[in-house]
């Protein structure tokens, strides 16, 4: 038996200890609702909805700077070749 398959029957098991009666099994798979727990008596327990993962994240902030080292001496030229004697 695949995982899903037997996932599937445990769910459709707590499903049916939770409604209190069986599922017929049909072409299509319904939503199954569960008895209401929240106290809001709509019954019927709903998630969160889930994060939109189209928001950019907040940026990191950005690290501290060292101060930049100072800048090389100036060049200086090499004096001229001396002739030979």
């Amino acid at each position: 038996m695949s995982d899903t398959l037997a996932a599937f029957k445990i769910y459709k098991a707590y499903a049916e200890k939770a409604m209190g009666k069986k599922i017929e099994a049909t072409d299509k798979p319904d939503m199954v609702e569960l008895p209401d727990h929240r106290g809001d008596n709509d019954g019927v327990d709903q998630a969160p909805p889930p994060p939109n993962f189209n928001d950019p994240a907040p940026a990191p902030p950005a690290p501290p700077h060292a101060p930049s080292p100072p800048p090389p001496p100036p060049h200086t030229p090499s004096p001229p070749p001396t002739p030979p004697p």
